[in-house]
């Protein structure tokens, strides 16, 4: 099954407020190491723009000024501190997976930040559009289990 549904299938169709969603994990970067391609980048921002109506902001004034990447729901944005060539291949993948799973209504306000994140990991496994080695998968399915408990 899609992300998409594997994300609806995991909590109540209830959506977080933004305010329970910031907050950094901080794990993806490592375990989904690398820069990501400017390339690589615009082909899934075009994919996320079309499959969800999904926006990327690339030097965020609202991300630096919270000091944070962060998926916006109420403008369905994504903001991002660092310009495109500075982009790291995780955390990019992380905020992409947030608007999946949001649009999926897999966030239900009840979540700690941890299980919330535990469902963004095993999604980002599960999403083809965001292409990840059998050694990443791993580690994210490990990290998942560890953070839904």
């Amino acid at each position: 099954s899609s992300a998409v549904e594997m994300a609806s299938e995991l909590v109540p169709k209830r959506v977080a407020t933004n305010s329970s969603r910031y907050g950094s994990v901080g794990i993806f970067s490592e375990l989904v190491e690398g820069r990501i391609t400017s390339t690589e980048m615009n082909q899934i921002a075009q994919k996320l723009k079309a499959q969800l109506g999904t926006t990327i902001v690339y030097d965020s004034k609202v991300a630096k000024q919270i000091r944070m990447n962060h998926y916006d729901s109420d403008t369905n944005q994504i903001h991002l501190m660092g310009g495109s060539s500075k982009q790291r291949r995780g955390l990019f993948y992380e905020e992409v997976q947030h608007a999946f799973d949001h649009k999926a209504g897999a966030y239900a306000g009840k979540l700690t930040n941890k299980q919330l994140h535990a469902i963004t990991a095993r999604n980002i496994v599960a999403n083809p559009l965001l292409p990840t080695t059998a050694e990443q998968n791993t580690a994210l399915l490990k990290l998942a289990e560890e953070w839904a408990k």
